[in-house]
């Protein structure tokens, strides 16, 4: 199995399945989901946990098959995709924020000339 990266939510995600189930997974680390999908795609790697919107286009176009989603509610791009948790998973279930972040030193909005008020 495979994630975007070493410690990310998909490795833990990975994790706690394999402790849930009694698995031993190989968890084979990349640098980003690009990779990581790619290597799926190629059958390379067995599977991952990824953000949805991401693998989407591949699950539109028959190239992967979704088994869950690992939020707490369905998601509306995939409503018939079951939670883990309806599948009697209960480990997984991984919820994120993502937020925006920059370099210490960057100037505040004010003082840059992107043009946006």
């Amino acid at each position: 199995m495979t994630s975007a990266g070493h410690g990310g939510l998909g490795h833990t995600g990975l994790e706690l399945f394999a402790m849930e189930q009694g698995l031993k997974i190989m968890h084979v680390s990349y640098r980003g989901n690009g990779p990581a999908l790619n290597d799926v795609l190629a059958g390379q790697v067995g599977g991952l946990i990824t953000e949805a919107n991401q693998a989407l286009p591949q699950i539109e176009a028959g190239k992967l098959r979704p088994i869950a989603t690992v939020s707490t509610e369905r998601i509306p791009s995939l409503p018939d995709l079951p939670t883990a948790l309806e599948l009697g998973y209960k480990s997984l279930q991984i919820d994120s924020t993502f937020g925006i972040t920059v370099p210490p030193r960057t100037p505040s909005r004010s003082s840059t000339s992107c043009g946006r008020p």
